[in-house]
């Protein structure tokens, strides 16, 4: 179904929105920041809801994006970590090159 979503929105995905977010954009908004470079904020919110609940890897955060939120593809996952490493929120523990079967959690 998800797939779907992203191949008919014509936002590339980005016109689904999660209830449980904080912040969102209200419909027919745009943001200034939208762009290739830019993750969703969204998306970095859920990530850090579900790391809340404990240490992910890579790989298990994108199962719960998967099947537990409104939009997000397994493959945000990635992008996602290394934007809220970037920001200081979530320490790598696993050593060497972020993947999808490294250890993740809140700082």
């Amino acid at each position: 179904m998800k797939e779907a979503m992203w191949k008919v929105d014509v936002s590339d995905g980005m016109s689904f929105k999660d209830p449980r977010t904080r912040g969102g954009v209200l419909p027919g908004q745009s943001t200034l920041f939208a762009g290739a470079d830019v993750v969703d904020p969204e998306l970095l919110e859920l990530v850090h809801q579900r790391l809340s609940q404990g240490v992910a890897t890579v790989e298990d955060i994108g199962q719960w994006l998967l099947t537990e939120t409104s939009r997000c593809l397994p493959k945000h996952a990635l992008a996602a970590v290394q934007e809220l490493r970037n920001d200081g929120v979530v320490t790598v523990l696993s050593s060497g090159k972020l993947t999808r079967k490294s250890r993740i959690s809140l700082n």
